[in-house]
């Protein structure tokens, strides 16, 4: 690991507003140029790198597995320490079971049942997509290197020239497939789940083509390439068809179902609407129903169990002797009640 102090402001923090044509330009060609680089990093595996030498060496990792660990939720099942992937389609079906895994076992996974009923048709969905979306001629290859976490908050400038400084945080980097290396998606600044809108994808699109436009020039200037190779065509068409929001999804599992939803209502024709094509998918597989009424029962516990946890740490014990009191007046009373109605009965 090279560590080393720079000086700089975070883009986050520099932000896009109040910058000059001038300065969008040259901000945009250092982060294309960035991008080039890392596309150019070509392996013959994926997965994390290893400390000792540029290659790949272990499982992936990510920003997702990592915080499902440290939820208790068990993703490193999913990858064994050493296991790396050849196949593209079998690394993205490994990203779409850390999906599951977090819906599965998070018990705060949904809000109610009709939450939980969209959130398991659409990961299903999202899966049976992925499979035809990938290019099967890509499948062994090429996997490029991506930095995992490539954000404005990690992008160090100079502000008052916007040079690009430095980029930060480099550990969740690894070698991902190439329909996975996405462009930049906060172009409008903001989330990825926060594009899933007619309006707003609409308008990072256009910034999108923008953005492309710099990496075609940056590309054909430090290393010309073919048509079959090239990183801004394939961009182009990815802003268009929404592929864009699919592999970003890939990248960030934990908004799979939102961006599967928008690019569901979107980019496909349904003849069913959407509550019926939901009901027949709950009702091919009882499993399903099964699962979504375990999420139910989960979220209703753990409010349960959030409620009491806030109430036994606030401020004042009075409030619990309150409520506690108030709890056996209630008992009491239903009580009473029931027996004075048992004994008119009899």
């Amino acid at each position: 690991m090279v560590m080393e102090c720079r000086e700089g402001r975070t883009l986050q923090e520099v932000g896009f507003d109040g910058l000059s044509s001038a300065q969008r330009v040259h901000l945009f060609d250092q982060v294309a140029d960035v991008l080039l680089q890392l596309r150019r990093q070509e392996f013959s595996r994926m997965g994390s790198l290893s400390l000792e030498r540029l290659d790949v060496a272990g499982r992936p990792f990510s920003v997702e597995a990592n915080g499902q660990e440290m939820e208790g939720l068990q993703a490193s099942y999913i990858w064994g320490p050493t296991t790396t992937y050849s196949s593209a389609q079998a690394y993205c079906d490994s990203v779409i079971h850390l999906a599951v895994n977090g819906f599965v076992r998070a018990r705060y996974a949904v809000y109610d049942r009709g939450d939980a009923e969209e959130m398991l048709y659409y990961l299903n969905g999202f899966r049976d997509f992925v499979s035809n979306w990938l290019d099967p001629g890509l499948d062994a290859g090429p996997f490029v290197l991506a930095h995992g976490d490539f954000r404005p908050a990690n992008l160090l400038v100079d502000p008052e020239s916007l040079d690009l400084v430095a980029v930060l945080d480099w550990e969740w980097s690894g070698v991902v497939p190439l329909q996975m290396f996405a462009p930049p998606t906060w172009l409008t600044w903001r989330e990825l789940g926060g594009l899933c809108n007619n309006r707003r994808y609409d308008a990072y699109v256009g910034k999108l083509e923008i953005f492309v436009d710099h990496v075609a020039r940056r590309e054909s200037a430090t290393a010309p390439a073919d048509a079959s190779s090239s990183l801004s065509a394939k961009w182009r068409l990815a802003g268009r068809h929404g592929s864009v929001l699919i592999a970003a999804a890939l990248n960030n599992p934990t908004d799979i179902s939102t961006v599967y939803a928008f690019v569901d209502g979107r980019f496909r024709k349904h003849a069913e609407s959407l509550a019926t094509r939901i009901t027949a998918f709950l009702r091919d597989d009882t499993s399903r129903q099964a699962l979504v009424a375990k999420k139910v029962r989960e979220m209703r516990l753990y409010k349960i169990e959030l409620w009491f946890h806030n109430l036994a740490s606030s401020r004042s014990v009075g409030y619990i002797m309150f409520y506690l009191a108030v709890l056996l007046a209630l008992v009491t009373a239903v009580s009473s009640n029931s027996l004075r109605l048992t004994l008119w009965y009899r």
